[in-house]
């Protein structure tokens, strides 16, 4: 019986750049998966079609998905992202795989992000989906993506396992 050492899955995020999961991983020399919980168009809540830009009632789609390296979950994302007609054709095998691949695929690309972020006890279904102790804080943040053209796409409150994160921010003077 040999034990293997196990890898300490640390990734650094820096907090003043839009990277993607996959972006921050390539130091794991791990594979970054994604795990679609949950994906349905529904109205947009008044808050997030305010965000948006949308009128009252407009459709948007609402995902949930889990990100792991490994086995080991890194990130819960709870996203609303623009449905007509632009992305009208999203499906789970694109939430599966990569969200900003569909991006491109459709002609798009990011072009950045707002975040405001706050330290909060998780609520029970993200404390289970993080594998988090019951008192353990989480770094949260809301996320207010835009395309490269400078519209608005996706409002996400995306929550850090901080187990496995060191969060960074370059200040200049």
């Amino acid at each position: 019986f040999i034990c293997q050492p196990t890898q300490e899955l640390k990734m650094a995020l820096p907090l003043d750049r839009h990277l993607t999961s996959s972006e921050v991983a390539t130091s794991l020399n791990s594979p970054i998966s994604n795990k679609l919980l949950h994906l349905e168009k529904i109205e947009a809540p008044n808050h997030i079609a305010q965000e948006l830009g949308l009128e009252p009632g407009s459709l948007v789609w609402y995902m949930k998905r889990l990100r792991l390296v490994g086995e080991i979950p890194f990130v819960f994302e709870s996203s609303y992202m623009l449905a007509e007609p632009m992305f009208a054709d999203l499906e789970s095998r694109h939430l599966n795989s990569s969200k900003y691949s569909y991006l491109a695929e459709k002609g798009q690309q990011v072009g950045g992000s707002q975040k405001r972020i706050r330290a909060e006890l998780p609520s029970e279904e993200v404390r289970m989906l993080l594998g988090l102790k019951r008192d353990e804080p989480v770094l949260c943040a809301h996320s207010i993506a835009r395309l490269e053209s400078g519209q608005v796409f996706e409002a996400s409150d995306i929550y850090y396992n901080q187990e496995h994160y060191t969060f960074t921010l370059e200040a200049t003077r």
